[in-house]
């Protein structure tokens, strides 16, 4: 049994170095310097472009010096052979950056948000689709091969109620731009569908609160923290049919118990048929899966408007809360 989202086909190989997808990458910080080791391993980096930050000029200099020196991202846009970009830069620079790329015929990989304007997201959609090009948005967790399977063992189920928490100390940036887009992501996949309207309850740099119901009337509660002085958590609650079951990153749970009062979690049992890859890292199997997107027009999806402008969109709005 095949997960039932996008995690990479079975087979899948990017094969070998002349058969790997020429792709350079804008951005060297925290995150993306998973990229850039990502690419690296699975694609042919061709180059990468950084916004100026010594620290990822060192890092570059020190751990991937065959990538280095970085070049300007003007340079990456114009590379002849490039066929593809990863883009790892602040978000207000996702709308331009990737822009210009598809506009110059590349395939492009945008960590989340997209953008930080619904029409932004709405406009770069509508030109991947004309240029039949490959517009993917880094949603990770998707990639998590408990989630995937959690999306399999809830898909005969009728999904009652999900509830989210994450408590992330020491978070850089906004709650509503880092963390919520994450979740938007997850319940649209795990639910098939749009969500509704959220009700934003709290608001603040430390927390944020938000209820929703989503278009298939499933009630969803989302609850986020950066407090410093509570262990680090994130994990998603899903009542499936008479199952509960706890998803985390790396792990899948199911409550044992009769009663939700008194939950006793055990990791899940998953059916014989049901294959987990363990053999990869979420990052690289999303950045497997852009490669294969690009190379197979059959399989391109132009992640879909629930993803690319439904998140951006729920996103704004409780911005503007």
């Amino acid at each position: 049994m095949e997960p039932r989202y996008h995690g990479v086909p079975s087979g899948f190989s990017p094969g070998g170095d002349d058969e790997r997808l020429p792709c350079a990458v804008i951005g060297a910080g925290a995150w993306g310097r998973n990229l850039v080791v990502a690419v690296d391993q699975l694609l042919d980096l061709t180059a990468v472009a950084t916004t100026g930050s010594d620290s990822s000029a060192r890092w570059l200099k020190e751990m991937m010096p065959r990538a280095s020196p970085p070049v300007d991202p003007s340079i990456v846009l114009g590379l002849d052979r490039n066929r593809a970009v990863v883009i790892a830069t602040p978000a207000a620079s996702h709308f331009e950056i990737a822009g210009r790329a598809l506009d110059g015929g590349l395939h492009v990989f945008v960590e989340k948000p997209v953008c930080l304007e619904v029409n932004e997201a709405a406009d770069l959609r509508r030109r991947a689709l004309a240029l039949d090009l490959e517009l993917f948005v880094g949603y990770v967790y998707l990639f998590d091969p408990y989630f995937e399977a959690l999306t399999d063992l809830t898909a005969t189920g009728l999904v009652r109620r999900v509830a989210a928490r994450w408590n992330r100390p020491g978070l850089r940036g906004e709650i509503v731009h880092e963390l919520l887009p994450h979740d938007l992501a997850l319940l649209m996949v795990l639910l098939g569908g749009p969500l509704g309207v959220p009700h934003v309850l709290v608001h603040n740099a430390q927390r944020l609160e938000i209820d929703l119901v989503t278009a298939q009337g499933v009630p969803a509660s989302l609850r986020y923290s950066t407090d410093a002085a509570r262990p680090r958590l994130k994990e998603i609650d899903v009542w499936s049919g008479d199952r509960r079951f706890r998803w985390s990153p790396g792990r899948l749970d199911e409550d044992t118990s009769p009663s939700d009062r008194t939950p006793r979690w055990r990791p899940v049992a998953l059916p014989a048929d049901l294959r987990l890859d363990h053999t990869s890292t979420p990052v690289e199997r999303e950045v497997a899966r852009f490669a294969h997107n690009a190379a197979s027009p059959g399989d391109r999806m132009v992640q879909s408007m629930d993803l690319i402008v439904g998140v951006t969109s729920i996103v704004a709005d409780v911005a503007g809360a």
